[in-house]
């Protein structure tokens, strides 16, 4: 695999590589139209920014003239002001960020999010019905026209309709199944309870996929809407037993999202842009993001995300 990397520009002439890539544009295509069908208008925010939008870390700095700037993790803070600013439905695709010393199959440092932010939502069910109707648009164009390309990786596309029945836990009951269906005591969600639990779902919805919501608190951003018990109104999806969104409800309300950023040590007066957003009005509202290539990975069922990458880019992977 390394060497097919390292050979990039001429490796991408082979055909089997070239269909990945063939794929890729069919979800980019088929996620774009559904979203704009549903009234959603795709916005253009700046890669370089001044502060971290998770919190500050895993940042790559960047020298900007006498000073630092840095490469964006999540055009997050820039969809909550379109959606406060009127638009209300707003996506974008594009470049994101993650200064992560990582080295595995499933993470890679750059990488292309298609994110979603919507308002007048009640809760983040009403985000995973929105994320169901995409996944069942994806699945139908790339049935429809990468028949070919599917082939050449012998893979197989779930059936539109089968988005509509992918289930849905709570943290805390996706432990519990990860406990039962393995005989050990569950913490945490890790890797493996991914997968176990995407095994559970095709047993019992059949497809590989779970909605998993009501995470931690301090599993999540300082923006994420708490919930009772110091639980979250946040979700994930699981795919093929890899997360491939992370998403929820947003504090909208200024004293409560100034609180919540000193609870996880942030200091408002380098927020203050950010919190005009809230000071000044803001409606209920949420989002998530997708995995380009984690998508494109486990739909094909490639070995790495690197492959659904074009030129990848990792701790160590700088060229070509």
């Amino acid at each position: 695999p390394e060497a097919l990397l390292d050979n990039r520009m001429l490796t991408l002439r082979t055909p089997q590589i070239l269909s990945i890539f063939r794929v890729q544009a069919t979800i980019l295509a088929a996620f774009a139209d559904h979203l704009r069908s549903e009234g959603f208008t795709e916005i253009k925010t700046s890669k370089l920014i001044g502060t971290g939008t998770e919190g500050g870390t895993g940042l790559f700095a960047v020298d900007y003239f006498d000073g630092k700037m840095y490469l964006t993790q999540s055009p997050q803070l820039y969809k909550q002001a379109m959606v406060a600013s009127g638009l209300e439905r707003v996506f974008e695709i594009g470049p994101a960020y993650r200064a992560e010393k990582h080295d595995t199959p499933r993470h890679i440092n750059e990488f292309v999010s298609l994110d979603v932010e919507t308002a007048w939502i009640d809760s983040e069910q009403d985000l995973m019905d929105l994320e169901t109707r995409i996944l069942a648009a994806v699945f139908a164009r790339v049935r429809e026209r990468n028949g070919n390309d599917l082939e050449a990786w012998k893979a197989s596309v779930p059936e539109p309709d089968a988005a509509s029945r992918i289930p849905r836990v709570s943290h805390d009951e996706a432990r519990e199944i990860v406990a039962k269906e393995t005989g050990r005591k569950v913490y945490e969600i890790t890797p493996e309870g991914e997968r176990t639990l995407c095994d559970w779902a095709l047993k019992t919805a059949g497809i590989e996929a779970v909605f998993v919501y009501a995470y931690p608190r301090k599993s999540r951003p300082f923006y994420t809407l708490p919930a009772e018990g110091n639980r979250t109104h946040a979700f994930d999806l699981l795919f093929r037993g890899l997360e491939i969104t992370s998403g929820g409800m947003r504090i909208n309300r200024y004293e409560d999202i100034v609180e919540s950023a000193k609870a996880f040590g942030l200091d408002p007066s380098g927020l203050a842009d950010y919190l005009a957003i809230f000071k000044y009005g803001c409606p209920p509202h949420g989002g998530f993001a997708i995995g380009l290539e984690r998508f494109t990975q486990k739909l094909l069922g490639l070995a790495s995300v690197k492959e659904a990458s074009l030129f990848p880019r990792d701790r160590k992977r700088t060229r070509p």
